[in-house]
C-alpha cells in the first residue's frame, strides 16, 4: 500500500492574494511617505517666502525711520531732493537716512543714500555709500523679494491727501506724514503696509 505524504505549504493562488496586499500596503505606505516629503517642502518654501516678505518690509521700516531732510547732488550733479518719489522713475523710492553704522570708525558720514526699485518682477534696495554721488560712484544693489509683479508706493502729506509723487509741484519741503508700500505678490495677491514717518525739521 502507498502511504501518501503531505506537505504543508502554500498553493499558488495564496500566494498571488499574499504579494497583492503586500503590493497595496506598499504603494499606500510610499504615497503617505511621498504626501509628508511634500508637506514638508511646501511648508519649508512657504516659511521662507514669509521670512523675505518680513525682512522686506522691515528694512523698508529702518529705512524710513531713520529718515533725513538731507538733500543730495546726484551723478549729473543736479540737486535732490531728501525724500524723492516717482511713479514712473527708474527707481520709485528714493531717500536720504541717518544711522549708517560705522564699527570700524572709517573716515565717513553716517548718511546715505537709499533706494527701491522692481526690476524683472524684482525687488531690489539700492544703496550709496556716499550721499553726494559721483559718475563713478559705487553702487551697493541687494535683491529683497522676487515674483514681485506690481510695487506702489503713495504718501500722505499734512492734509491728508494721498500722492503718487513727491515733491509736490511748487518745491513744498514738508515731509509726507506717512507712507504707504503695496506690494503685488504672484502667489499671495495684495500686501500693504503702512509707514509713519518721524518728525523731522
Amino acid at each position: 500500500m502507498k502511504r501518501i505524504c503531505k506537505t504543508n505549504g502554500f498553493t499558488l493562488i495564496e500566494l498571488l492574494v499574499a504579494m497583492t496586499i503586500f503590493s497595496i500596503i506598499s504603494l499606500m505606505a510610499l504615497q503617505g511617505m511621498l504626501s509628508v516629503f511634500n508637506t514638508g517642502e511646501q511648508t519649508d518654501g512657504e516659511s521662507k517666502r514669509l521670512q523675505a516678505v518680513q525682512m522686506t518690509f522691515l528694512n523698508l521700516q529702518r529705512d524710513l525711520n531713520f529718515i533725513s531732510t538731507r538733500e543730495i547732488r546726484d551723478e549729473y550733479g543736479d540737486a535732490q531732493p531728501a525724500l524723492k518719489l516717482t511713479e514712473g522713475g527708474i527707481y520709485q523710492l528714493e531717500l536720504s537716512r541717518d544711522g549708517y553704522r560705522n564699527p570700524a570708525q572709517l573716515p565717513r558720514s553716517s548718511l546715505q543714500r537709499i533706494a527701491y526699485r522692481l526690476t524683472e518682477n524684482t525687488l531690489d534696495r539700492v544703496q550709496w555709500p556716499v550721499v553726494d554721488r559721483a559718475p563713478d560712484s559705487q553702487t551697493i544693489k541687494r535683491s529683497l523679494l522676487e515674483d514681485v509683479e506690481e510695487l506702489t508706493i503713495r504718501v500722505l502729506d499734512e492734509n491728508n491727501e494721498w500722492h503718487h509723487d513727491w515733491p509736490l509741484p511748487g518745491g513744498n519741503r514738508i515731509f509726507p506724514r506717512a507712507v504707504e508700500v503695496t506690494l503685488a505678490l504672484k502667489d499671495w495677491g495684495r500686501l500693504s503696509r503702512l509707514f509713519m514717518l518721524p518728525e523731522v525739521e
